[in-house]
């Protein structure tokens, strides 16, 4: 297995050469569901609130894996930066084994409480019974679903971007053909309609898995290690926080979901397809943060402290530039992306291109948010920007149920999900600013 050390050498080369193919591979990930919205657009708009809903379900799934998958990924980048081998083995030993039981654990819920999980929404019955169809056969892909992150992980921490990002793509491709096959029957299939578009997912995800295995056969080796307590312990205290402020984080937005549908199926629709276009910054955003929590990761092991916040100013200035981007993007050009997945339904669009171009004022500042998020990350103190997040979005909830409760308008939930998010975005950067006055800066000066 290749292990790139990112401790000498030009510091910007090295975090776009390893953020390009993490970017890529978020991007691939989002796309699964996008494909399944896409081709269940030609369906019904039911269809599509149905897989968006089930999209939060997905979403708490990797937001419960982040915690074994960042983890692993800081401790195998950190005992890289040491040249710590025996570490090495025993991190990715330990984190392998209890993700693939947290993922069984994980499918038995998601697959027994289904019905409970769905009723909440008070979708209504057609949206019901299509979640639910659709759920039944999502769930049973849930190892797969936790196995592949953590393997992108590893090999991220390693310094290696580009295994993840081929087997991904070579995962999407799949999911691509088989979607539009299996939903509608071409070819003599049996037309499955949404299930279809599950089992789309299950067997790319299951292709996808295969391939890590055999392309890591070194690191599935490391397994034969024993898992460790202390090693076991690391990887979850660095990773528990980020896992619980995005596992809080779905749970909130499944909340806003409620309170989204008080206006109708169309807000609901137009919310999680405008959700999947405007991703197109937050993929951006947490591919150079992965990046850079795997840069000043390794430097933070080896105790290059300059190359830390070189490396995270050269990050920063990159971000701004993407969020400038996908601001213009999302203001004038959301209804474009959004007549692609909801196509005809006049309402939804509009409501839609509102949502998006609110949305577009806070681009730059989550973009901020997330790319200093990686860099504490690296540094192994996770839970300063996770309780951040944890704060900022949790005050979603109560300032929506005032705007419902007092009958204001959709806008009004609009704004709160954006101006909350610039606040977010400003608070951390702050934090990280006083926190390299008060450590970092002292430990550079003593190298001079």
């Amino acid at each position: 297995m290749r292990k790139i050390k990112l401790t000498e050498g030009n510091i910007y080369r090295s975090i776009f050469a390893l953020s390009m193919p993490i970017m890529l591979t978020s991007f691939i990930t989002m796309s699964y569901n996008l494909m399944d919205m896409f081709w269940l657009g030609r369906l019904s708009t039911e269809a599509v609130s149905a897989v968006g809903t089930i999209g939060l379900f997905g979403w708490l799934a990797n937001s419960v894996v982040m915690a074994p998958r960042i983890g692993v990924e800081i401790s195998v980048a950190q005992s890289i930066g040491r040249n710590d081998h025996q570490s090495l083995r025993d991190y990715i030993s330990s984190g392998i084994k209890s993700d693939l039981f947290i993922s069984l654990v994980f499918m038995a819920i998601l697959y027994g409480l289904r019905e409970p999980l769905i009723s909440f929404y008070h979708l209504g019955d057609i949206v019901t019974k299509l979640a639910l169809d659709y759920l039944k056969i999502y769930a049973l892909a849930m190892p797969f679903t936790f196995f592949n992150p953590v393997m992108s992980g590893i090999y991220n921490g390693s310094g290696d971007s580009k295994t993840p990002f081929i087997i991904n793509t070579i995962g999407l491709m799949v999911n691509m053909i088989l979607d539009p096959l299996l939903i509608f029957g071409y070819f003599g299939l049996p037309e499955m309609g949404i299930k279809g578009a599950a089992w789309a997912t299950l067997i790319a995800q299951g292709i996808v898995s295969g391939l890590f295995v055999i392309s890591g056969k070194e690191y599935i080796s490391y397994c034969k290690e024993k898992v460790s307590k202390n090693y076991l312990s690391k990887i979850y205290r660095l990773g528990i926080p980020a896992a619980g402020q995005s596992c809080l984080f779905a749970i909130f937005t499944m909340v806003m979901t409620r309170f989204v549908a008080n206006f109708g199926q169309e807000a609901v629709a137009a919310q999680k397809v405008g959700n999947q276009i405007e991703s197109i910054t937050w993929m951006s955003a947490t591919g150079f943060s992965t990046a850079l929590s795997t840069f000043v990761a390794q430097n933070y092991g080896a105790k290059q402290w300059d190359r830390v916040m070189k490396g995270y100013f050269i990050g920063m200035r990159i971000i701004v530039a993407i969020g400038l981007f996908t601001s213009f993007l999302l203001y004038f050009g959301g209804e474009s992306l959004l007549s692609i997945f909801l196509p005809g339904d006049i309402k939804g669009i509009a409501i839609g291109t509102e949502y998006l171009k609110i949305l577009a004022l806070s681009e730059i500042f989550m973009s901020a948010e997330i790319v200093t998020n990686g860099s504490f990350n690296g540094l192994g103190k996770t839970s300063i920007p996770s309780v951040n997040g944890i704060i900022f979005n949790f005050l979603r909830i109560p300032v929506a149920y005032f705007i419902v409760k007092h009958n204001f308008g959709l806008v009004y939930i609009w704004w709160d999900i954006t101006i909350l998010s610039i606040l977010k975005g400003i608070s951390v950067t702050l934090i990280f600013y006083f926190y390299y006055k008060k450590y970092i800066k002292k430990h550079i000066e003593n190298t001079i």
